[in-house]
């Protein structure tokens, strides 16, 4: 039944299209990396095996604030943080670990989930909120944003109606 159970995880860990790395809770020394993890840091598996994590992290303040919420709760889930590539490239990165609820486990399975495209268009997002807020809300037109089913104000802007009389 253990067999069995290591060839599952051991499938699921290789198939996985998220990148995960196994590493020793102990010493922090990548045991294991998976396709996907190569193909989103750069590395090989040959380059990182053996060695920390350290290389993986834009900014160690970061990666010390994680090691810390790690050993104090033996889990962390979308960690906030900037990836570090080979190629010295950055990435927006979600980052979770957890090691097994056994004192005596020796392993923390990781997952990372590169959210650059997200990041890049929530900003997006943001900037044209923000332009669209500057034009209805200092336009010297009088402009209203109304619920099509009942004809409700949702918003108003704040030019002086000298027709009507309203501020």
């Amino acid at each position: 039944e253990r067999d069995r159970s290591m060839e599952r995880f051991g499938r699921i860990f290789r198939t996985s299209p998220i990148p995960m790395a196994a590493q020793s809770a102990r010493t922090g020394v990548i045991l294991d990396v998976n396709p996907a993890f190569e193909r989103c840091y750069g590395y090989t598996s040959a380059q990182v095996l053996g060695h920390d994590d350290s290389m993986l992290w834009a900014e160690p303040e970061q990666r010390a604030l994680f090691i810390q919420h790690l050993i104090d709760h033996r889990k962390i889930q979308h960690f906030e943080c900037l990836g570090l590539r080979s190629d010295g490239s950055t990435f927006n990165a979600l980052v979770s670990s957890e090691m097994g609820d056994d004192p005596q486990d020796k392993l923390i399975i990781t997952t990372i989930a590169d959210v650059s495209a997200q990041s890049a268009a929530l900003e997006r997002l943001q900037r044209s909120e923000e332009r669209f807020a500057k034009a209805f809300n200092f336009s010297p037109l009088n402009m209203t944003i109304t619920r099509m089913c009942d004809g409700s104000f949702l918003e108003v802007n704040r030019t002086h109606d000298s027709a009507q009389g309203y501020l």
